[in-house]
């Protein structure tokens, strides 16, 4: 199953996949009946193909992003968003590639991001390197070994090696007798399966573990929901997680006046187990 990992002062959640999502939940809104087919027939597409796209199997070419924009009906600034998105993940050179990342963090007002490879990943994927990385956007932030290792919880030996790394990756760079942290926004993926960011996902568990015991009433929030599901709505009920943190973020990992590093995580999976086929027998 694909993971994801988004971490730092806000997130980078937005694709051009999702924008197409929310146009076909718009529609569906407005005709109950409205389907995918329906769908690939309006964009001009094969329905194999737009799961295909949907599902990240296939992407786009510049003139099919173009001509989709158009179909979409989109506005000239959000058709130049879509098409920048699309080549932020699919343009065939690297340059083209940069130039049309620039231009996404542009249009949407944001800082900058960074996209990690996963071999860099591999090296400083613990927790506490991200932790870290949010503890330079404090108030009362202090480059100090004492004070980082009071702030984690952690031995100073830990945070000198997790601080070289970051340093070492460029995520972290020294100026003027601090750290600053070098992107805004630091994310893994999209829909990497893999064992380093399974263990990231695990060690944040782990934390939400410690502090649903350690923690005070007024310092968190818990919470979960056990529900039917119908599958084929996934994509859509993805969609809406990632723009429920798109909007968490936006509203609550802004400003200057930060104080703690917190992690929301959340979970979506499947609570019941692949089943097969039985003849019916009566329970007595």
């Amino acid at each position: 199953m694909p993971e994801n990992v988004f971490t730092t002062n806000q997130l980078k959640i937005f694709n051009y996949r999702q924008v197409m999502l929310d146009k076909f939940e718009l529609r569906v809104k407005k005709n109950a009946n409205y389907s995918l087919r329906a769908f690939a027939r309006d964009l001009e597409i094969s329905p194999s193909r737009l799961v295909d796209i949907l599902s990240k199997r296939y992407g786009l070419s510049e003139e099919a992003a173009l001509n989709i924009s158009h179909k979409l009906k989109l506005s000239a600034e959000q058709a130049e968003l879509f098409c920048a998105l699309v080549g932020e993940e699919h343009a065939r050179s690297v340059i083209k590639k940069k130039i049309a990342k620039k231009r996404v963090a542009e249009l949407l007002g944001k800082g900058s991001f960074e996209k990690l490879d996963l071999a860099v990943f591999d090296t400083m994927s613990s927790w506490y390197h991200f932790t870290l990385l949010g503890l330079t956007y404090l108030q009362d932030f202090v480059y100090d070994l004492d004070w980082i290792s009071s702030a984690l919880g952690l031995e100073k030996t830990v945070v000198k090696d997790a601080l070289a790394d970051l340093i070492s990756i460029g995520l972290l760079k020294e100026v003027n007798g601090t750290i600053i942290a070098t992107e805004d926004y630091t994310y893994v993926g999209e829909n990497i399966s893999s064992s380093s960011i399974k263990n990231f996902h695990l060690q944040i568990m782990e934390q939400a573990r410690a502090a649903l015991f350690s923690q005070q009433l007024g310092e968190k929030e818990f919470l979960s929901l056990t529900f039917s599901f119908n599958t084929e709505k996934l994509p859509q009920a993805k969609s809406k997680l990632n723009h429920f943190l798109q909007k968490f973020s936006k509203e609550f990992g802004g400003g200057t006046d930060k104080k703690e590093v917190y992690a929301l995580a959340l979970q979506f999976f499947k609570l019941t187990k692949d089943r097969q086929q039985h003849g019916h027998e009566v329970i007595q």
